[in-house]
């Protein structure tokens, strides 16, 4: 079994899509809420190094 860490994206509604703040690792955009988890972890595997297998993401509206 692997190890894995969840990560929670909070998305905000804006005009030209969604915000997303992913705590603890910063923020990011996309266009709908049905690409916010993918866009979420692709976010934290690029600024944590950590094998996109091992992510997991809620995302949760503030």
């Amino acid at each position: 079994m692997v190890a894995t860490t969840t990560y929670t994206a909070e998305a905000t509604p804006t005009i030209q899509g969604w915000s997303l703040k992913v705590i603890g690792v910063g923020k990011t955009t996309c266009s709908n809420l049905g690409e916010a988890e993918a866009v979420a972890r692709e976010l934290v595997v690029r600024l944590t190094g950590m094998p996109m297998e091992r992510v997991l993401i809620e995302v949760t509206r503030p």
